[in-house]
């Protein structure tokens, strides 16, 4: 008698523990927010060869148009635009890599929404026409995009 008492109480605390964690798992919080991710690249009309590229992190349940953060690749001048929309207190960042024949010649990270003039290791100048970049963005302390994407300067 006494074992299937104590089998029901904790059955009983079992289901009201499941039941809470339930609760609690589908609270909405701005930091738990689920994102998704987008990327996507094209030639760039402004610089023959080059190739323009963006990657975006925006709320699951809105669209990739309504994004709350955006790393976007300008062939033309090889800029890095970082935006940030969305007002959690995160901030926007990204790292880059500049690639030669699958090589890494140059790494660097931006952090904050601006617009960043890319150059090269040696502070020379702009990248190299045809050198590629590979880069992702992230929103500083809840996540990064799920892709690299690519572009060419």
């Amino acid at each position: 008698m006494r074992r299937t008492w104590a089998r029901r109480l904790t059955g009983i605390a079992t289901a009201l523990a499941i039941a809470a964690g339930i609760g609690f798992v589908t609270q909405p919080t701005a930091a738990a927010a689920g994102y998704c991710s987008y990327k996507n690249d094209w030639a760039s009309a402004e610089d023959p060869g080059g190739r323009n590229a963006v990657a975006v992190l925006y709320r699951c349940e809105t669209t990739k148009e309504n994004y709350d953060y955006r790393a976007f690749f300008v062939a033309e001048g090889e800029k890095l635009i970082l935006e940030d929309r969305w007002t959690d207190g995160a901030e926007v960042s990204s790292n880059l890599f500049v690639m030669r024949n699958g090589e890494r010649i140059d790494t660097d990270y931006f952090r904050g929404a601006d617009s960043y003039n890319l150059g090269t290791p040696d502070g020379s100048g702009d990248i190299a026409e045809g050198l590629t970049v590979e880069f992702r963005v992230c929103a500083i302390g809840i996540q990064c995009s799920t892709a690299w994407v690519y572009g060419t300067a």
